[in-house]
């Protein structure tokens, strides 16, 4: 929670995280995977909490925490699962997420492809702990149809915000 609050809604790295902050709209759950297949299944109760249980007034994102994760999936292992965890939230097939969930991970020595290890933009994807953040495809859709309609792409906005806030 301290992460949220305290770093990325103040650096403003993700423009979807202060509207939940502000309106106590976050849901906090941590998992005691240990294992992928284990993350799995808390990540797909996530998803399905966030479209079923709770109405977006209630609670708008998810963030759902796997302190158990850190040693016991390397950095590779852990990217790879979140990975496949995105495809499925994209598949609008899936049986659970059906296209209506959006999830971004975050693991503490995140490295992204062609940077060095120390370089302060590999924090836009690095938490204390590995974790998703998971958000309703509509809400994410809003913020992108508004940044469209202003003439601006709002992950390009995102990148250059965390490249200059970060270095």
């Amino acid at each position: 929670q301290r992460w949220v609050r305290d770093v990325v809604v103040p650096l403003s790295l993700c423009p979807y995280a202060r509207e939940p902050l502000e309106g106590d709209r976050y849901a906090y759950s941590v998992s005691n995977a240990s294992c992928a297949d284990e993350l799995i299944a808390d990540f797909l109760d996530a998803a399905e909490d966030l479209l079923s249980e709770r109405s977006p007034t209630e609670v708008a994102a998810t963030v759902l925490i796997a302190p158990r994760l850190d040693g016991a999936l390397s950095l590779e292992e852990f990217s790879a699962l979140a990975g496949m965890l995105e495809d499925q939230c994209q598949d609008e097939l899936d049986p659970i997420c059906g296209g209506a969930v959006g999830a971004a991970f975050f693991h503490p020595r995140h490295v992204f492809d062609g940077l060095e290890p120390d370089d302060a933009l590999n924090y836009e994807r690095r938490a204390p702990f590995p974790c998703a953040t998971l958000l309703r495809s509509t809400d994410v859709g809003k913020i992108v149809r508004a940044g469209l309609a202003e003439g601006r792409i709002i992950s390009k906005d995102i990148h250059a915000n965390n490249a200059r806030v970060l270095r």
